[in-house]
C-alpha cells in the first residue's frame, strides 16, 4: 500500500512538473514578446507570440492530464477550481500583423 501510494505520489509530481515547466515557457516568451514590441520588431514578436500559444496548449493539455490523475486518485472535491487556481494559464498572444499593431497603436492612444 504505502508503495502504490509513492508511485501514485511520484505520478502527480511528474504531471504538475509538465505544466509547470509549460507554463514556465510561456512566461519567458511573453516576456521576450513584450521586449520586441517594445524595441518595435514586430516579426520576432509575432514567432515570440507562436511559441508562447504553442506552450499555453501544451500547459492547457498537461493541466488537463493532472486534473485526470487527481480525479483517479480520489481528489474530486473542488479538484478544478484547486488545479486551475494553482496553475492560472492566461490568453493567447494575438499572431497576426494586424491584431498586433492594433493593440500596439490602442496601448500608445
Amino acid at each position: 500500500e504505502d508503495e502504490l501510494c509513492g508511485v501514485i505520489g511520484k505520478a502527480l509530481g511528474r504531471q504538475g512538473e509538465k505544466v509547470l515547466f509549460a507554463i514556465r515557457e510561456m512566461k519567458k516568451e511573453h516576456t521576450q514578446y513584450l521586449e520586441y514590441i517594445h524595441g518595435q520588431a514586430f516579426e520576432e514578436a509575432l514567432q515570440s507570440a507562436e511559441r508562447h500559444n504553442d506552450a499555453r496548449k501544451r500547459a492547457i493539455k498537461a493541466r488537463w492530464e493532472f486534473l485526470v490523475h487527481r480525479q483517479a486518485v480520489g481528489f474530486t472535491v473542488d479538484n478544478h477550481s484547486v488545479v486551475h487556481q494553482t496553475f492560472p494559464i492566461t490568453e493567447p498572444l494575438p499572431v497576426k500583423m494586424g491584431d498586433l499593431t492594433a493593440m500596439v497603436s490602442q496601448d500608445g492612444d
